[in-house]
């Protein structure tokens, strides 16, 4: 393929490669507005793809949901619902999420489901004793444990539910933020969830 490219009237870039696909980062820094013109230099289809991804701003997170459904609740050890808003330290707890597939797009494939925790809590990562998890929930086809975040992968079929649980610790006094919880389609971004975040107190005892 070729092309040239200009971003914002700072003149024209050639672009060529000889792979089916390439992929060109844009500095948005300090931008609230853009423009960017793609010419094609060939006699080939091109096809282009505008990709932006971000974080929202502490507490301006919206909940939505696109051909997907996300559900989070917090529950304690025994399974009861509880308020995670002002915690004890020492408090040991699950967040568990419920990704629902309505059947609008049929067969959900490639999901990736990311949770962000607040540094005053602690993930306890229950496959490092070798046994099993009684509180994971269902099975993925992959799950990231991190030191503040989880990022879990699988597919959902049409109508299927899926509940996934991660096992935390609230170790440390103090406020902090819990941010939003996100689930979306790696390779469709019509397909995504997401819940709003709020802040949290852990408390000492």
């Amino acid at each position: 393929m070729q092309f040239t490219y200009n971003l914002n009237g700072d003149g024209n870039v050639k672009a060529s490669t000889e792979l089916p696909v390439v992929q060109i980062d844009v500095p948005v820094a300090d931008l609230s507005q853009g423009k960017i013109t793609i010419e094609n230099t060939q006699s080939g289809v091109l096809y282009g793809r505008l990709i932006l991804q971000g974080q929202p701003l502490r507490g301006e997170e919206t909940a939505s949901e696109e051909n997907v459904s996300i559900t989070v609740r917090y529950k304690d050890l025994d399974g009861n619902t509880m308020d995670i808003s002002q915690l004890n330290q020492g408090d040991e707890f699950l967040a568990e999420v419920e990704i629902y597939n309505p059947s609008t797009r049929g067969r959900l494939e490639e999901m990736a489901l990311s949770q962000v925790f607040p540094s005053g809590w602690e993930i306890i990562n229950t496959r490092l004793n070798g046994g099993p998890d009684v509180y994971a929930g269902d099975t993925p086809e992959y799950m990231d444990i991190r030191d503040d975040r989880v990022y879990t992968y699988f597919d959902l079929n049409r109508g299927q539910r899926k509940t996934f649980r991660v096992q935390l610790n609230a170790a440390y006094a103090g406020t902090f933020y819990l941010p939003a919880v996100n689930c979306e389609a790696m390779y469709d971004n019509t397909i995504n969830a997401r819940t709003t975040g709020q802040t949290v107190t852990v408390q000492k005892p």
